[in-house]
């Protein structure tokens, strides 16, 4: 199947992960941060002067109107699209358009006690980190082209548990950019910052 991964730039290694693993099912998919593929990759945190722009200024420049156009492009290819919690408006949008166009619309993360949404009832499922499995019979079972799960690749890695388990991602509303940058830097072992990265 054609899948979109949809999730915020804080998961860029995490949602890199989840696209492996699917490719190695026989889907085909779109990873929005790999610009590898030939794909146009735009980071909005890497502009200068972002802070001083808003939802009105900032979709009148140039490379957002091309991010959005690129996007849309592969959001009208996939037949699938897979929001990867914890994740913020643009992929929520993302997965409300696809939701409209009659596509399999699918969320799959870690969840704290806190996080639901009643129009998450849209959704065509919903799985937890620990389903992943469960996520990817699913996924060939509604395939033509899905090849049998590789059996080294039933587990879930340990290091996606430990950032979805553990909170290394849960970007809720009440953290700062400062504290979810932190949990990352932890993560990685190395200092994330949204102009970068740094070794630490």
């Amino acid at each position: 199947m054609k899948i979109y991964i949809a999730s915020s730039w804080k998961n860029e290694e995490i949602v890199k992960k989840l696209a492996y693993i699917l490719r190695a099912d026989g889907h085909e998919v779109d990873v929005f941060c790999d610009p590898s593929t030939g794909r146009y990759v735009f980071d909005w945190r890497g502009l200068p002067s972002y802070k001083n722009l808003d939802a009105k200024t900032a979709i009148q420049r140039p490379e957002f109107q091309k991010a959005f156009e690129e996007d849309k492009k592969w959001l009208d290819w996939c037949e699938v699209l897979i929001l990867l919690y914890p994740c913020g408006n643009s992929s929520h949008l993302e997965g409300g358009y696809v939701k409209g166009q009659g596509k399999n619309f699918y969320i799959f993360g870690g969840f704290t006690k806190t996080c639901f949404d009643v129009m998450y009832g849209f959704a065509d499922g919903i799985f937890r980190v620990e389903e992943l499995e469960d996520l990817r019979r699913e996924l060939l079972r509604k395939s033509s082209n899905g090849k049998p799960i590789a059996t080294q690749q039933n587990t879930v890695p340990a290091d996606w548990e430990m950032a979805f388990l553990n909170g290394g991602f849960d970007l809720n509303e009440e953290n700062t950019e400062d504290e979810d940058l932190e949990k990352m830097s932890l993560f990685y072992g190395r200092k994330i910052t949204f102009f970068g990265e740094e070794k630490i």
